[in-house]
């Protein structure tokens, strides 16, 4: 999932570095503490290559400099670091601190949704706010379009982010045992996202799970992609009767290409033997 999200992401990461105010059209003046001092925290946090180092520096600059007038800009690098290092509940955690102050912030909804699926023992309160995030993709997605993203980025990758919406939720669903709810998320998933093999695989767990006679047990057809002779009397009988009669005047052309060659042999007996008596004569 997240190699489809390889040009979403960094599309997402542009705007999250980006000041908020500026990106609402606000400039409020800011400034580096200590004469200057605190921008060399900053960039030493900002030119690590190395994730847990880069960390290491961000809870350096945290720790000297507790408030800033960059702290939008540090929790976007805290997200950004959190998701590589894979750590999901630290993502929600400071994605949730992003949206307190940005509830329109883009980057920070797409990876705390991201994020869900990832948690190995999610609590409740852990699925609700991914919960949230994940409804903000599906229910009002173009609300959050980043200002620095073109009409045409933002076509590209709606798709992703839908679908990502919609699996979450229905992983959701279906942790909570949340049956129909999560299957009516998966088909949405795979409308959006035909291929995405680990939701056909969830979608068809969650049908065996309700039980319902209507949708299970699914005929096995679904999965072979054949029916039986008795289906097909049942269900199709006229198509059945087509195949039967074409089976049969296949059988029957082969039957005749079979006797053509004894039919030749036992014309040429009898030449052969006229041919035979006439040297005898002579």
């Amino acid at each position: 999932m997240l190699v489809r999200f390889t040009k979403t992401l960094l599309l997402l990461a542009i705007a999250t570095l980006l000041p908020v105010a500026v990106v609402r059209g606000q400039a409020p003046k800011k400034d580096w503490k200590d004469g200057g001092a605190e921008y060399k925290f900053y960039d030493a946090a900002v030119k690590q290559t190395d994730n847990t180092k880069k960390l290491d520096a961000l809870n350096a600059w945290k720790a000297k400099y507790p408030t800033t007038d960059y702290n939008m800009e540090r929790l976007g690098h805290y997200l950004l670091t959190y998701q590589a290092l894979n750590q999901p509940e630290r993502v929600l955690e400071t994605g949730s601190e992003i949206l307190a102050a940005d509830p329109k912030n883009l980057p920070a909804v797409y990876l705390m949704t991201a994020a869900g699926t990832r948690l190995a023992k999610p609590t409740p309160q852990q699925l609700a706010i991914v919960e949230k995030a994940a409804n903000s993709l599906t229910a009002d997605l173009d609300s959050f379009k980043p200002a620095a993203a073109s009409d045409a980025d933002w076509a590209k990758n709606k798709p992703d982010l839908l679908s990502l919406g919609y699996m979450t939720l229905g992983w959701i669903n279906m942790t909570r045992k949340e049956n129909p709810a999560a299957e009516k998320n998966f088909v949405e998933c795979l409308k959006v996202n035909p291929n995405n093999g680990q939701v056909s695989y969830w979608l068809g767990s969650v049908i065996i799970a309700q039980r319902n006679p209507d949708t299970y047990p699914i005929n096995l057809a679904f999965w072979k992609g054949t029916l039986t002779e008795e289906e097909m009397e049942d269900e199709h009988p006229l198509e059945l009767e087509r195949l039967k009669e074409e089976a049969q005047r296949e059988l029957s052309g082969k039957e005749e290409a079979d006797t053509e060659p004894l039919a030749e042999v036992d014309e040429a007996v009898p030449a052969m033997e006229r041919e035979r008596d006439g040297h005898a004569s002579a």
